[in-house]
């Protein structure tokens, strides 16, 4: 009896140590196999990773709402009505070329001249009248420089125009002369302002009509020279230069003759 206790024992102590046994071999060999399955998700997981773009992934802004601005309007009367306005042109110094504008607008307002916005005119070109002047009318133009008028006594002059000397008839520009003269003063009222007297007995004057001064708008549109020989005027001078800078009227001929030469010629 006592010896079939024992070898069961034996069988049981046997039978443990194998079962101990193997479950230490199958711990051991599953943790083997837990390591290789990590190692290898690891491996796949630093191959399938890309590198990273040059280029940053662009980051959308976050959307916001917009609110719609809240402006105050201030409350302003009717703006009054503008009376319609005319601008005019006028031709104060008679070289065909509008210098001054006239705005007329407002009733009961006086006109506004904008000729006061230009620049000044140069002093010679400031018409400025003698106090000596005679009232007359022209009844006749000889030449361009010399024409016939009748004063309030009913007497009749021939005056001779101060300073200047234009083409005579049979010259190229004299019968233009003789028409520009004509258009000037014929006919109308004009105001003489004696310098002397020449030796056939002809008034020798400054004639002026409205605001201009005949000698000097002869000057101005080319059809005349500054007759030096009797005159020393400056002004006229420069009347005459800068009608030939411009080459207007007689100065569009290269060589034009003065009239005294081509009267002593003759």
């Amino acid at each position: 009896m006592r010896f079939l206790r024992d070898r069961f024992l034996i069988l049981v102590v046997v039978i443990t140590a194998t079962v101990i046994s193997g479950m230490f071999i199958f711990h051991r060999q599953l943790n083997r196999g837990i390591q290789s399955d990590i190692s290898s998700e690891s491996i796949s997981l630093v191959v399938q990773v890309p590198a990273p773009s040059q280029e940053p992934a662009p980051v959308e802004a976050p959307a916001v709402e917009e609110k719609p601005v809240e402006v105050e309007v201030e409350e302003t009367a009717p703006p009054a009505k503008t009376p319609s306005l005319v601008m005019e042109k006028i031709d104060t110094d008679g070289d065909g070329i509008p210098d001054t504008f006239i705005i007329k607008g407002e009733p009961g307002k006086k006109p506004v001249s904008l000729a006061k916005a230009k620049t000044k005119k140069p002093k010679h070109l400031i018409e400025e009248k003698p106090d000596n002047l005679i009232k007359a009318t022209c009844i006749k133009v000889s030449d361009g420089d010399t024409i016939k008028v009748r004063l309030d006594d009913d007497s009749v002059e021939n005056v001779r125009l101060y300073g200047v000397d234009c083409p005579e008839k049979q010259q190229p520009f004299g019968k233009s002369a003789t028409q520009f003269t004509k258009s000037m003063v014929l006919g109308k009222t004009v105001n003489i302002s004696p310098v002397t007297t020449d030796d056939y007995g002809r008034t020798i004057a400054w004639v002026y009509v409205g605001e201009k001064c005949l000698d000097k708008e002869l000057l101005k549109a080319g059809l005349a020279w500054h007759y030096k020989e009797y005159s020393e005027e400056e002004e006229l001078a420069i009347l005459e230069e800068e009608a030939r800078a411009k080459k207007i009227g007689l100065w569009q001929e290269p060589n034009p003759t003065p009239p005294w030469e081509w009267r002593h010629s003759r």
